[in-house]
């Protein structure tokens, strides 16, 4: 239970981290905290709301972001493979072919 109270902790910490030390670490932290959660002997599927949808809700912008709905601000990627089916070991090696932050493309690894 430490390590899933730590976890939560650090999830909340990203967007300090993000203004203070940057993108790339938020990236490095998010990716520990995914394979400590996955540790912790959490799926997928319930580590994807953990950081989506009940964040939004808990800072009442359920409305605003949290899931892709018509109206909402997406953030997104679009990954080089399905994190649900591919092996645990492998999901610190897929690749964003396409990133959106606020509804706009801020990254392609092609033209889009």
């Amino acid at each position: 239970m430490l390590l899933f109270a730590v976890a939560a902790l650090a999830l909340l910490a990203l967007p300090l981290v993000a203004q203070h030390f940057g993108q790339g670490w938020v990236r490095i932290m998010a990716l520990a905290l995914l394979y400590v959660m996955l540790a912790l002997g959490l799926k997928i599927e319930q580590i994807v709301p953990m950081v989506t949808s009940n964040p939004a809700k808990m800072c009442g912008m359920e409305n605003e972001i949290g899931t892709l709905e018509v109206g909402k601000l997406a953030d997104l990627a679009v990954l080089s493979a399905d994190y649900l089916t591919i092996p645990v070991n492998e999901v610190g090696n897929l690749q964003s072919l396409l990133t959106m932050v606020g509804g706009k493309i801020v990254y392609s690894a092609a033209p889009f």
